[in-house]
């Protein structure tokens, strides 16, 4: 399945947020999925955010068409009769020409002759999105919806803070889908139930400070949480290679929580390492690390 947004307003992708008409939510959606999605509530909204979105622009004969986009919605609220939302982009699927999409119509359930295309709307459609774009050739070396991961920290300072949502902005920039309280937790939202995100996310990211651990190994707040439900795994799976430690301070190699001591960790503590070591992590989370050499044939001594 996939979300379809497709708006009138030129630009519209380009900024940070959307307000979508309530009554156009879920236009030229199939009966059974509206029933489903109808709602919006909390579980309902989690399953249309981790839906890949097309970002389409109507098609009203322009001279030019707008291309599409594809990504996610991150965020969404429920006011003043209408939709708020906001998103990011898929780094790894390029922009989409209007030509291009108008040929992938039929494969993606947007029909032409209910004028669907010219017509603002959120649809959810039962089609594999990412399998229409391979097939079509709009997708090349990441067939595959981006790989999520949770980013776990402490809120030492607002320097450290501001220092993971650089991290996690350079992540989504790269194709990850990474989630931190601070990109994605709104008011109102509940706390726990956002930290079991953890266990729908393919990895997760400790940023290791001597405070991280310390709440780590004492139990304390947000972050004793997310360690409950580390330690419950690494417990039943030590070889487990979900968790990565990440420091930015070569001081914090010694400040591991305890079941993460002993694992090689990612070193951002800046330097002239720094974006190598950026990158060896960007490429591990899209599991596009070197092969194995092979074993050769017994040299004759």
């Amino acid at each position: 399945m996939y979300n379809l947004l497709m708006v009138y307003q030129e630009g519209t992708w380009d900024q940070d947020e959307f307000f979508l008409e309530l009554p156009r939510f879920l236009e030229y959606t199939a009966q059974p999925l509206i029933e489903r999605f109808g709602s919006l509530d909390g579980p309902t909204v989690q399953h249309l955010k981790s839906l890949p979105t097309l970002f389409a622009y109507e098609d009203r004969g322009r001279d030019v068409g707008i291309s599409a986009r594809v990504g996610r919605v991150d965020d969404i609220q429920v006011r003043y009769g209408g939709v708020r939302i906001k998103w990011s982009f898929d780094a790894g699927v390029g922009p989409i020409p209007a030509l291009a999409l108008r040929e992938m119509f039929g494969s993606l359930d947007i029909s032409e002759r209910k004028w669907e295309h010219t017509r603002s709307h959120w649809a959810v459609k039962d089609v594999d999105l990412y399998d229409v774009l391979l097939r079509y050739g709009h997708l090349k070396n990441n067939p595959m919806p981006p790989p999520r991961v949770f980013v776990s920290y402490s809120w030492d300072s607002h320097e450290h803070i501001e220092w993971v949502r650089s991290l996690v902005n350079t992540l989504r920039a790269n194709g990850i889908d990474a989630i931190s309280d601070r990109t994605h937790l709104r008011f109102g939202q509940n706390l726990p139930h956002f930290m079991e995100q953890t266990a729908s996310c393919e990895r997760v990211i400790v940023i290791c400070t001597e405070n991280y651990m310390n709440r780590a190994n004492g139990r304390v707040g947000g972050v004793g949480y997310e360690h409950l439900v580390t330690a419950s795994e690494l417990a039943s799976d030590p070889l487990s290679m979900r968790f990565i430690p990440v420091i930015r301070d070569i001081r914090d190699a010694a400040h591991m929580p305890t079941n993460l001591r002993g694992r090689l960790y990612v070193d951002l503590s800046g330097g002239p390492n720094f974006n190598a070591n950026l990158q060896e992590l960007v490429r591990d989370l899209h599991n596009a690390i070197p092969p194995i050499p092979p074993i050769g044939r017994r040299p004759s001594f």
